[in-house]
């Protein structure tokens, strides 16, 4: 890995040095007026851009693929350039003084498919992952490939002589085939290149696409790109019509040698797309090391020179003695001062940890929410480490959890994430994290700091976990407050309808039984009058309503308050309703016998036995029924059990008499809780657990 990352560096570095003696020769041709000198510069500067990025991405990133076709842009025009100059030296500047130069003109002229324009549609529909969108591109990239290639070799095989428009002047290059293939070859590349546009068109509207599709992040680094290619494409459409032809040429040769550098440095200085800040940091400072170095080396040497000697007595190694020193003494301070600036350059926003440690609680206190902690925290964790992508994440007391990443959706696909538990009054409550590349490990510092801003979040973590708790605690109690509600509104009904039951009980039964007594005893009291006959007859008759008439009104007294409940308790109460009722088993503990509960308890207790086992003779006639009685720590439970067809709790309205409602809002009232367990062929089964007070 080491040896394939160090010849990437080296031949990004010989494509530098190639663009910068290149660059020198073609300065010294500023007096001819047919050299195009800033449009070649420029054209350099772009390939030295394009080689640079390209050798770093193969270097720390060898599976991106953009990389390589970066740098063959880059190197390919940086060669091309430099031939046409060294073809130009030789042939007008200082005709004979090289060799071959024709052939290096040739040569160089043939290398332009390998920039422009097919490897730059490669470059934008790679941008920046490496990763083509769908199966179709990779055909695409296939007929590409053929694309350049035969341009090229049709390049190198047409007949000259040639036009280098760049220096203003023909190379005599009298090429392989003959003169008179100079039409087909022509038009073959003329075609060749409409091909190649049209697939720049299409890669730069894909990419307007993928922009327009992107969210968050991803279509931030998206953007200055996205831009680029709008423009050149615009450019390349411009030169359709001949009146915007000279325009469009111009929009275009800005955007590829202006924009495209400058979207290149900055998703990698401000977007981090590639993660290249440790690589880019060290070249910037290096690099102003050694201009620095350089430039301070002469000044002094200069300076002490016409200080201390004339051109005739030169002070000999007096200059170069102070310019070491002064070298020597001022290292320290100029790397400290490069390196601050270059961070600062390629972090943008980077925080000091000092910094970071006191913004963040200044972050927090300014929290309109408390939603917006965790993602302020992660955001500070990114800022302060200078890192993709970081996570914070709190536990709640229910086992639950919530999660925040910055930048948002970094989640999917995030690189190695290194952790630190978050704890608060000893306690863990959540942990934050920070996303890493292969390439960029944290270094101690960077651990340390975590821990840090990590024992820095602990209370707001806190914080929000029992914000969380008391968000849950009052939706429970805003629910419980409505159920409330429903079941005193429930038991005001069923005590208005209680009174009316209890008014028809009494007006159908203990009522007309009166009326008719007071009937017979006026009748008794004719038969009197008449003779003594009939009277023993009819004052039987009264006698026997009247005790119907004293059964009615005990029925009616123990439906209100059982007798045997007052006097014995529930045990005893409910076996003597079972008496009454066939297939009823009543059972219990032997310590609940005679034992007695408060009056609400045995009320809240026998009555919903009482109904469940009217519901089971109701809806399961002739089933057996099982009443258990049984206390469980200080609570008491019962279970009324049947075994009969059952029914089907999700679908089944309480309606027709079940009276589940109103058995809940007994047992409700009284602190209890009760629960219904059936299913079809199942038979049913009613729980309720009671709390009994001290």
């Amino acid at each position: 890995m080491t040896t394939r990352r160090n010849l990437a560096l080296l031949a990004a570095t010989a494509v530098a040095a190639g663009g910068v003696a290149t660059a020198i020769a073609i300065a010294g041709h500023a007096d001819d007026p047919g050299v195009g000198v800033g449009f070649t510069l420029g054209s350099l500067f772009v390939g030295v851009a394009l080689g640079l990025v390209g050798g770093l991405l193969l270097a720390v990133r060898p599976t991106n693929l953009l990389g390589p076709v970066l740098f063959v842009m880059g190197a390919s025009l940086v060669a091309e350039l430099s031939l046409r100059e060294y073809a130009y030296t030789g042939l007008r500047a200082d005709p004979g003084s090289v060799p071959v130069p024709a052939l290096a003109g040739g040569v160089g002229l043939a290398l332009d498919p390998l920039f422009f324009p097919v490897p730059l549609a490669l470059a934008l529909a790679l941008f920046p992952d490496g990763r083509l969108g769908s199966r179709r591109w990779r055909a695409v990239t296939g007929v590409a490939t053929a694309v350049v290639a035969v341009q090229i070799v049709l390049l190198l095989l047409r007949p000259g002589p040639l036009t280098d428009e760049t220096y203003g002047y023909q190379i005599p290059w009298a090429g392989v085939l003959p003169r008179s293939a100079l039409g087909w070859v022509t038009r073959a590349h003329d075609g060749l290149t409409r091909v190649s546009l049209l697939m720049l068109v299409a890669t730069g509207a894909s990419l307007v696409v993928r922009y327009v599709r992107a969210r968050g992040e991803q279509r931030r680094r998206l953007t200055p790109l996205a831009l680029v290619a709008l423009v050149a494409v615009v450019g390349l459409l411009a030169q359709l019509w001949p009146f915007t032809e000279a325009l469009g040429r111009l929009v275009l040769v800005a955007a590829i040698t202006v924009g495209l550098p400058a979207a290149l440095a900055i998703g990698a200085l401000r977007y981090h797309v590639w993660d290249l800040d440790r690589i880019l940091v060290a070249s910037l400072v290096y690099s102003g090391l050694a201009l620095a170095i350089g430039s301070g080396y002469v000044a002094v040497v200069v300076g002490v020179t016409r200080l201390t000697g004339d051109r005739d007595n030169p002070p000999g190694l007096v200059p170069s003695v102070v310019a070491a020193a002064f070298v020597a003494v001022a290292f320290g301070q100029v790397k400290d001062a490069l390196t601050r600036a270059a961070r600062r350059l390629v972090h943008g926003v980077r925080a000091t940890p000092y910094d970071a440690l006191a913004a963040l609680p200044r972050q927090l206190a300014d929290v309109p929410v408390v939603e917006e902690v965790l993602p302020r925290t992660a955001e500070a964790l990114v800022r302060g480490l200078g890192v993709p992508a970081a996570r914070v994440r709190v536990f709640l007391d229910d086992g639950a959890e919530r999660t925040a990443w910055s930048p948002d959706g970094s989640a999917d696909g995030a690189p190695a994430v290194e952790s630190v538990a978050v704890r608060h009054l000893g306690q863990v409550v959540g942990d934050v994290a920070v996303a890493t590349s292969s390439d960029r490990p944290l270094r101690r510092g960077d651990y340390r700091l975590l821990t840090d801003l990590a024992a820095q979040a602990g209370p707001a973590l806190r914080s929000v976990a029992l914000t969380k708790q008391l968000e849950a605690r009052l939706e429970l109690i805003t629910e419980q407050s409505a159920q409330l509600r429903a079941s005193r509104q429930r038991i005001a009904a069923a005590q208005v309808e209680e009174r009316r039951r209890l008014e028809r009980d009494m007006h159908d039964g203990a009522q007309q039984q009166l009326v008719a007594l007071a009937g017979r005893i006026r009748r008794a009291e004719r038969l009197a009058a008449a003779g003594p006959d009939d009277l023993a007859e009819a004052l039987a008759a009264c006698v026997a309503a009247v005790d119907r008439c004293i059964d009615d009104v005990r029925q009616l007294a123990s439906g209100i308050y059982p007798p045997v409940l007052a006097a014995r308790g529930l045990a005893a109460a409910l076996r003597a309703r079972a008496r009454s009722v066939e297939h009823v088993r009543v059972e219990f503990d032997p310590e609940l016998a005679g034992a007695r509960f408060p009056i609400a308890v045995e009320l809240g207790a026998y009555f919903c036995c009482l109904e469940a086992m009217q519901n089971s003779a109701k809806h399961s006639p002739g089933a057996p029924v099982e009443v258990r009685l049984r206390t469980v720590e200080s609570d008491l439970v019962f279970v009324v059990t049947d075994h009969g067809p059952g029914f089907d709790l999700a679908t089944t309205p309480d309606s027709g008499g079940s009276g589940l409602l109103g058995m809940q809002d007994r047992i409700a009232a009284v602190g209890g809780t009760l629960t219904v367990e059936s299913a079809p062929g199942h038979g049913t089964t009613v729980r309720g657990r009671i709390p009994v007070p001290a």
